[in-house]
């Protein structure tokens, strides 16, 4: 995470203005020297390299989604702190029984469907708002 203030990858003390990455944040978090190894060759870059650099782009592209003023109502909330920061829903625990249930029930009227322009198209997905 980041602040709106500092956009370095790491974490701040304070959450005043915290949110998630966005997908050039997140692809320059993964730069940081981390030691990975395949095939017995160790990996200089996770974002470049042929056997992970599509996984980082893809979920690159998910961060981006979370900034995107469409999607930001379906895919994020705001925190419990106060401050007005957002997250994804994933971390918003539930308070009650019926919010428990609530994703499960909807879970066919999220609104991220995918739909491509024909096969083999592997363009940009478009999501698209709930109908229900």
């Amino acid at each position: 995470m980041s602040t709106t203030s500092d956009t370095s990858s790491s974490m701040e003390s304070d959450t005043v203005g915290v949110r998630p990455f966005t997908g050039e944040e997140y692809l320059e978090s993964l730069r940081d020297g981390r030691e990975i190894w395949i095939y017995g060759e160790r990996v200089k870059d996770v974002t470049t390299h042929p056997a992970f650099r599509n996984t980082a782009r893809m979920i690159a592209r998910l961060y981006d989604a979370l900034h995107d003023p469409a999607l930001q109502d379906v895919l994020t909330t705001e925190t419990d702190t106060g401050s007005g920061s957002r997250t994804h829903k994933y971390f918003k625990a539930p308070k009650s029984g019926e919010e428990q249930l609530l994703p499960a029930l909807r879970s066919e009227c999220t609104g991220l469907v995918q739909k491509s322009a024909g096969a083999g198209d592997v363009s940009q997905p478009r999501y698209h708002p709930p109908t229900c």
